[in-house]
């Protein structure tokens, strides 16, 4: 479904990624795991459209996409839960999620539904302001909102970032039962053990570069072996 090639980008003349190379079948999950800084947050950009691509490819089902808006993007069922949930604070619950419905002609409600299912809470906080909601709750409203563009491919920068332990897990309980439905994740996540714990493949960046890659038990045994050596 996703394939990048020789990926170099950065912001203006500095390079953050440099010949990175990622692929994804449909259906599956993939975490994108390295420390503050290594380049996770700008290969999600690089894809989303957010940030502009100097050299290489980024193919979507077949579709090159660098030159294509990020609104584009996002009609070819790319989505982006980015970090720190980017939410709007003075709209509602109800009218955060149908921005996320901007791209289709009218909102799903049989999807809203679907998210609430996923995510009571956020039903029973329906008409509340957005930004009075707690953290946990503002990360739910950012995957919800997500996912009412009914994406193909789900991209979630650092769900569990500021969480209580108890809150991750419920985040990581939320994207399972996605992936059990077939909707295809690409995670970026500090928190290594979770994320692996999720999915099929990962892969490891260390300032811009690809360190590693691999099945998860394998990668986070390299791991392991990385910070104890």
């Amino acid at each position: 479904m996703l394939r990048i090639e020789h990926l170099k980008a950065g912001y203006g003349q500095g390079i953050i990624l440099d010949d990175i190379h990622l692929s994804l079948d449909q259906g599956h999950s993939i975490a994108l795991l390295g420390a503050n800084g290594a380049g996770k947050t700008t290969t999600l950009k690089a894809i989303s459209g957010l940030l502009p691509v100097c050299s290489g490819r980024i193919e979507f089902e077949g579709k090159e996409l660098t030159q294509l808006p990020p609104h584009q993007r996002a009609h070819l069922g790319i989505a982006h839960v980015p970090e720190g949930r980017r939410i709007f604070p003075d709209l509602t619950v109800h009218e955060n999620l149908l921005m996320g419905a901007a791209i289709l002609k009218e909102p799903d409600q049989a999807v809203e539904q679907k998210i609430f299912e996923l995510f009571p809470r956020l039903k029973e906080r329906y008409r509340q302001v957005a930004g009075t909601l707690s953290g946990g709750e503002q990360q739910m409203l950012a995957i919800g909102r997500a996912l009412m563009s009914k994406p193909r491919l789900l991209m979630l920068d650092e769900p569990s970032m500021g969480l209580a332990p108890k809150l991750v897990g419920e985040v990581f309980e939320v994207l399972a039962a996605l992936q059990k439905e077939g909707l295809t994740l690409l995670i970026v996540e500090q928190y290594a053990k979770k994320a692996l714990s999720l999915c099929h493949y990962a892969y490891v960046l260390n300032r811009g570069k690809m360190l590693l890659e691999g099945q998860p038990e394998e990668v986070e045994s390299r791991l392991q072996e990385a910070y104890l050596s």
